[in-house]
């Protein structure tokens, strides 16, 4: 078990009591608000888990615990905020304020989170397209000491938002949608992958009814071209009976013009 997961899960004991979480990240600035309201501060102390951690009265700071702490506290007196620079996990804990010898009753309970990187799509099948019925998304990302994490996949251009997992069933219904975007997000803030292109973008699959309209167009189509085969192949009979018609009768007349005339039955007397 690392450290950072050991002292996330005493927090998550420790959360029992009423308190405010403050999410930090390592290497930021941790910073406790009391968000109090008084001008009239005369003494500050601030405990970690019941030790005293700091304090400021009469214009005198004093911080306990390590050296490497103390070097990185600030105390505010005007404001009772308390800063931890280059912040640790083991800062994690559970913060209390005393003002003017008063504890007040909300505590702070710094958590100690990672923020999240660039979150990577990917696809399953990895041969998906078209084609196949459904695919499946997956959005990728380190998990390690940065949760709690929500999800959301925002569909583009449509701009439809969608969450709760980290995968995301598609199908040919989304073929409106460009691409994918996987949101990533935990109490320091949100991260989004780069848009992934939906396979099925433009995919204008033929449904049933789809296939039957278009069978029935092709059985339209091809009787209207057979009656048209029919009514041009009768006009070609037609012009061809009229041509070979005409043409016989010419050639009919020119032969009665060029037969010679038939010979008289009586001969000329000598």
């Amino acid at each position: 078990m690392t450290p950072e997961v050991f002292f996330t899960l005493i927090l998550l004991l420790v959360r029992a009591a009423v308190g405010k979480d403050v999410h930090f990240a390592p290497g930021e600035v941790l910073k406790l608000d009391p968000n109090i309201s008084t001008a009239d501060i005369k003494i500050l102390e601030w405990s970690r888990n019941d030790d005293l951690f700091a304090e400021w009265h009469a214009s005198d700071h004093k911080y306990y615990g390590a050296e490497n702490v103390k070097s990185r506290s600030r105390l505010e007196p005007e404001t009772g905020v308390l800063h931890i620079k280059d912040a640790v996990p083991t800062d994690a804990g559970t913060y209390k304020l005393t003002l003017n010898n008063v504890e007040l009753k909300e505590a702070l309970v710094a958590i100690f989170v990672r923020r999240l990187k660039t979150p990577k799509v990917h696809l399953s099948p990895t041969k998906c397209s078209s084609l196949s019925e459904t695919c499946t998304l997956h959005c990728s990302v380190n998990l390690t000491d940065a949760e709690p994490v929500q999800f959301f996949w925002r569909a583009e251009p449509v701009k439809e938002t969608r969450g709760g997992k980290n995968h995301l069933d598609i199908s040919r219904e989304n073929n409106r949608v460009g691409s994918f975007v996987c949101v990533a997000k935990n109490p320091l803030g949100s991260v989004e992958s780069e848009p992934f292109v939906n396979p099925f973008y433009g995919d204008n699959s033929w449904s049933g009814g789809a296939i039957a309209a278009l069978v029935v167009g092709l059985l339209v189509l091809v009787v209207l071209l057979v009656l048209l085969w029919r009514y041009f192949e009768a006009v070609r009979q037609f012009f061809q009976r009229l041509f070979c018609g005409s043409v016989d009768k010419s050639e009919a007349e020119g032969e009665m013009m060029n037969s010679p005339p038939e010979r008289s039955g009586h001969h000329a007397v000598t």
